[in-house]
């Protein structure tokens, strides 16, 4: 029978760390490292995009927010429906949302 030299069973107390480790099965990290992986994430702030917003987008959200048509945003701002739908492109875009409901939702958990 041959041994391997990564076998569990040749680690001793008089083993290197690094060694021992490998033989166990891990591998060693250096303490930096191993404080970098093991640190969590922060979950994006809800209001992530929103501070991109120009006046007039953080407007036109609103305006969705309320539940009010196409029709009558561009008719209460003045504005044709192509420049609405430019604006609200840009809006899904800086907040990364892919439909009404979703950007409403960015603004509400703010």
């Amino acid at each position: 029978m041959q041994i391997n030299e990564f076998t569990p069973s040749l680690a001793t107390a008089d083993s290197p760390a690094p060694m021992k480790s490998r033989r166990q099965g891990r591998l060693p990290i250096p303490p930096e490292t191993g404080r970098r992986v093991g640190r969590p994430r922060r979950a994006p702030a809800a209001s992530a995009g929103l501070e991109k917003l120009t006046p007039r987008e953080y407007e036109v959200l609103v305006h969705l927010s309320k539940g009010l048509r196409y029709k009558e945003i561009t008719d209460r701002l003045g504005i044709s429906q192509g420049t609405l739908h430019f604006f609200i492109r840009n809006l899904y875009a800086k907040l990364r949302v892919h439909s009404r409901t979703e950007a409403v939702m960015k603004l509400v958990k703010r």
